[in-house]
């Protein structure tokens, strides 16, 4: 075991000092990133992020950073395609285009998937938002929570989230209201918001959360569910993506060594979690390969997805060819 005897006040200097992740100079000792050890934060996010750059870069631009910027520049090359033509308010609130070129952008579209064998759509609904706002309110709560949750976690655990969660909120969107035309860019964040409350359940890490992120947290959740009320962006889909990233936390995120009681069941949970996703899946894909669709035995589920009301329009021109 390497020690090295240390006198009241005095700093780790040399080899020892190097291998505990601190740097010493003449007048002070400075913690760098080492392992589970990051910077001790004074400033509020961004501002500590801004001042300790260098430490946060490799953690942010890792995963969550590089994920919103791919759905930014697929928006901003969609909307350059479009010629940069912005639907009406009542159709589409979000500032964006309409339905046709949402299509043509990537966007989940029953009789394109299910009839004309698009499923390629399933991948490329993630990326796409439904206009400027939905952007904004979404990368926004994501980015906070990904900040979050890359300091316990790599971006190889983090990635069957996205791919898992955006997956089955594409399949659901298509069974439950194949006549509307929706984009999944929300899937990201509702799946880690899914993985986040899995997280806090078992090892707590709100607790290393500033008030004002969680508050933050709080503000997007809400935004983003009044956004799946409005046209285009499915409520099914967002809470199929925060399951998604529920179960798969609990398959991928051990819990601490603190919580014995869930450690003592935790590969019951895994298998029971694993299980339940599969099943999930594969009733899905048996349902819509069979065409056994929500409009044929949910007459409600349009209505829920999209609140037909005053301030916006929902439509579903684009019905399933029987």
């Amino acid at each position: 075991r390497d020690t090295e005897p240390r006198e009241p006040g005095r700093v780790p200097t040399g080899e020892f000092a190097s291998r505990s992740g601190m740097i010493t100079s003449s007048s002070q000792a400075v913690r760098l990133p080492s392992g589970d050890n990051l910077p001790d934060r004074t400033l509020p996010f961004p501002l500590d992020y801004l001042c300790c750059m260098g430490a946060y870069s490799s953690m942010i631009t890792s995963g969550s950073m590089c994920l919103a910027l791919m759905q930014f520049l697929f928006f901003i090359f969609g909307m350059n395609n479009t010629h940069w033509n912005v639907e009406v308010r009542t159709r589409n609130p979000f500032l964006g285009p309409n339905i046709t070129n949402l299509v043509d952008m990537g966007a989940v579209h029953g009789p394109t998937v299910i009839d004309e064998g698009s499923w390629l759509r399933i991948f490329t609904s993630p990326m796409l938002h439904a206009g400027f706002f939905h952007m904004i309110i979404n990368i926004g709560g994501f980015l906070i929570l990904g900040y979050h949750m890359e300091k316990y976690h790599s971006i190889i655990s983090m990635l069957p989230i996205f791919l898992i969660s955006g997956t089955l909120a594409g399949l659901v969107s298509l069974l439950l209201v194949p006549g509307e035309v929706c984009v999944g860019a929300s899937s990201t964040f509702f799946g880690l918001l899914g993985a986040f409350e899995v997280d806090v359940v078992f090892n707590h890490v709100h607790e290393e959360m500033s008030p004002w992120q969680m508050g933050a947290v709080v503000v997007f959740t809400v935004m983003n569910l009044v956004a799946s009320l409005m046209p285009n962006v499915d409520m099914f889909g967002s809470l199929a993506a925060m399951c998604a990233g529920g179960l798969t936390g609990l398959v991928i995120f051990a819990p601490s060594h603190d919580n014995q009681d869930a450690c003592r069941f935790w590969p019951e949970t895994q298998l029971m979690a694993g299980i339940t996703l599969a099943i999930s899946v594969s009733s899905i894909a048996i349902l819509l390969y069979w065409k056994v669709l929500g409009e044929d035995w949910c007459g409600a589920c349009e209505m829920i997805s999209c609140m037909d009301i005053a301030v916006w329009e929902c439509q579903y021109s684009y019905a399933h060819k029987s």
